[in-house]
């Protein structure tokens, strides 16, 4: 194919060649988006290294980190998404944009998250079965998903919440949740727009949501239900959530202590659509 070999993400900068380690790692586009990422990559000053050692080098240092598998599957999802724009640029004649680059940045990285939950899924769990000695915190296993119960069941009526959150960008995000009695009754449903500066956060904002709901209408049994696996593994003490969240996690855990018996369930995404389908609405 007769094809420009000059970069399709920096072309105006004087047509640069278009090589890998250019196109993956040194093209100021590809720099921005390594920086601005939650990984926080800086590619200057590694020209003199090849693409497959500079990948291999950052794959082995971030196995060994916090939430390894969470940062390498999106330290992936950044090569295959400036893959992915560059293609779109070259074969589809699409004009470059910056919101073209954040809602392709925002879907793969989603796509991405939807990996990891699959994988944690599956992951051993099985020391999460111990009892907290206090015998007021616990975390239990249930159908191979984690939940986190703070408290002990009472005979105060019980309300279950579906709650999920649809986040496109960090202006533009919403949350929705559906309750139901303890005969499985919807009695209750909620949506509002949010801003938010990650999925997680947006997760975390809708369970705050739900809480003082329930705080300020008098629910002191409540279950909830979220299909975010990284924000119950959070609960779980599994994995940490975004560090973006942690101050939204900080103002759940001050409301926790106001709730008789509080659980926090994974489901998967299938079975909370009338919560998600509240949130994208927005």
């Amino acid at each position: 194919m007769d094809l420009d070999h000059c970069c399709k993400l920096c072309s105006n900068d004087g047509g640069i060649m278009e090589t890998t380690e250019h196109l993956f790692r040194d093209c100021e586009i590809a720099r921005t988006l390594w920086v601005c990422s939650d990984l926080g990559i800086k590619t200057t000053g590694c020209t003199s290294i090849s693409l497959a050692n500079w990948i291999i080098n950052w794959m082995a240092y971030l196995e060994k980190i916090n939430d390894a598998e969470f940062r390498m599957v999106r330290f992936l999802a950044t090569l295959w998404y400036l893959w992915g724009i560059r293609n779109r640029i070259l074969f589809k004649g699409e004009p470059f944009h910056p919101t073209m680059f954040l809602n392709m940045w925002t879907q793969v990285v989603r796509t991405a998250d939807m990996a990891i939950e699959k994988a944690l899924k599956v992951k051993d769990v099985d020391t999460l079965n111990e009892q907290d000695s206090s015998e007021n915190n616990f975390v239990q296993i249930k159908n191979s998903n984690p939940v986190h119960m703070i408290g002990l069941a009472h005979s105060c009526e019980r309300v279950r919440v579906m709650v999920d959150a649809g986040w496109k960008s960090t202006s533009k995000a919403g949350i929705g949740w559906v309750a139901f009695t303890g005969t499985g009754n919807r009695f209750y449903e909620y949506s509002k727009a949010i801003v938010a500066e990650s999925t997680t956060q947006a997760e975390a904002i809708g369970v705050k949501e739900v809480l003082l709901w329930a705080k300020s209408s008098g629910y002191w049994h409540l279950e909830i239900s979220s299909d975010c696996l990284p924000l119950i593994c959070h609960f779980a003490g599994i994995e940490r959530a975004h560090h973006l969240a942690s101050g939204v996690l900080d103002d759940i855990l001050s409301l926790c202590s106001s709730f008789h018996c509080l659980s926090f369930s994974y489901i998967p995404r299938s079975y909370n659509m009338h919560a998600h389908s509240l949130a994208k609405k927005l």
